[in-house]
């Protein structure tokens, strides 16, 4: 099972002036000194898109969207040392909600078909009719911590995706310093792994490594 590389691992719904978040401040407050590539906004009313490497940093719809590149825990973490900065930079900024995300996708088909038949009984009913699943979606939530945890697994043909949305409510970025801190990704990421492990005996491969984590 692969991770998904480029991802918003966190987002935080809130009144955000897209406005503030120019290339020239990003650079100054968020990332200095590095290598910075900024493209166009998707959204007409929303901030230009702003990139390195690793993270790229944007905001549209109310939402400040914060985009991991790629899968190492050391992004992860600049993600959340970044989140921070923001919060203790634009204190005053109204939020209602964060959410922390995590996507992961099997397409190996004996991989699938042994989720199958590791999971509910209908499924086998199914396949004992004759009848074969091209597409399904279940969605599940969670309390876990001071998170709710929606987990969506669906399948279309023979790839197999699970969602992972851990989302918390925040009335301000004040609280929101109260429940998040730079390494909170990362500790999520290594839970959400751990349940595919011990729920559904499925091992998660980060592009490039050799060993499961």
């Amino acid at each position: 099972m692969t991770e998904v590389q480029e991802l918003n691992v966190l987002i935080i719904a809130g009144r955000w002036n897209a406005a503030i978040f120019t290339p020239e401040w990003i650079s100054k407050y968020l990332l200095p000194n590095q290598d910075l590539d900024v493209q166009v906004p998707e959204n007409l009313l929303g901030s230009m898109r702003v990139s390195t490497k690793d993270i790229r940093i944007s905001v549209a719809n109310n939402r400040l969207f914060l985009t991991r590149r790629n899968t190492a825990s050391e992004t992860l973490h600049i993600v959340g040392e970044i989140a921070v900065k923001v919060s203790q930079y634009l204190p005053h900024t109204p939020i209602q909600a964060f959410g922390i995300n995590f996507l992961y996708e099997e397409s190996k088909p004996d991989v699938v078909s042994a989720f199958h038949s590791h999971g509910e009984s209908e499924y086998k009913m199914f396949e004992k009719i004759g009848l074969k699943i091209d597409r399904f979606e279940t969605k599940t939530s969670f309390t876990h911590e001071d998170s709710e945890l929606i987990l969506t697994i669906g399948q279309a043909e023979q790839k197999m995706k699970f969602d992972f949305n851990f989302h918390f409510t925040a009335k301000d970025l004040t609280e929101f310093q109260q429940k998040f801190e730079p390494t909170k990704i990362t500790s999520l990421r290594d839970f959400s792994v751990k349940l595919l492990e011990d729920v559904y005996a499925l091992q998660v491969h980060r592009q490039g490594d050799k060993q499961s984590i």
